[in-house]
């Protein structure tokens, strides 16, 4: 008689609106001997009796040497066992996939400090500016400071972030005062040729005047 083994679905792919294909990993077994039409016994908690819980599906492909055999199920409209497989167990991967990624993302990036990070990032850039206006030794130490606090939460590469604010700062700076300049620029010689054009009208006058 055959043993029931312990199986976990380890990947759902959906290949229709009522398709769907189930990759179950085998617990017991570390290599399974596939042969064509073998189908297999799911004891599904869908009934207390034993009967009514069991569903029979028939393996879609060779096993290719591992311990996991892809099931195709077709949802059928009012069945337990499709209906089971396709919402609650589907529910339970999911929620078990969100957890392991939320897991590693807190575990690698430590969303938590984000904030601390911000706040001391835009301080030190906030008094890094402040040492070129006056008070240079006391605004460096304190941008010092901030800078250290940024680099203990976040690591060496937070410098990049507080450069490259700086970076573009003055890339805007240099763009905006030269356009400063050209303007100002064009304003004097737009004001020494009034000023030539009055000046050659008023003696053109006076040389009328002289005429009469």
């Amino acid at each position: 008689m055959l043993q029931w083994q312990t199986g976990k679905v380890v990947e759902i792919m959906q290949a229709s609106p009522t398709t769907k294909r189930f990759f179950v990993a085998v617990d017991d077994t570390n290599d399974f001997v596939f042969e064509p039409g073998q189908f297999v016994t799911l004891d599904l908690p869908i009934h207390e009796q034993k009967n009514k819980r069991w569903r029979s599906y028939s393996i879609a492909s060779h096993p290719n040497g591992t311990n996991i055999i892809e099931l195709v199920i077709v949802l059928l409209e009012g069945g337990a066992g499709t209906t089971y497989l396709f919402n609650e167990l589907t529910a339970q991967l999911a929620t078990l996939i969100y957890i392991t990624a939320l897991h590693t993302i807190i575990c690698n990036f430590d969303v938590r400090a984000e904030g601390y990070l911000t706040a001391f990032v835009i301080a030190a850039m906030y008094y890094l500016y402040n040492s070129f206006t006056g008070a240079w030794f006391k605004n460096i130490l304190i941008a010092a400071i901030f800078t250290a606090f940024a680099i203990m939460t976040k690591g060496i590469f937070v410098l990049i972030t507080i450069n490259s604010g700086f970076v573009v700062y003055w890339l805007l700076s240099f763009a905006i005062s030269s356009r400063y300049d050209g303007w100002k620029m064009a304003e004097e010689k737009l004001a020494q040729y009034h000023s030539l054009n009055v000046q050659v009208q008023s003696k053109f006058i006076g040389n009328l005047r002289q005429f009469k």
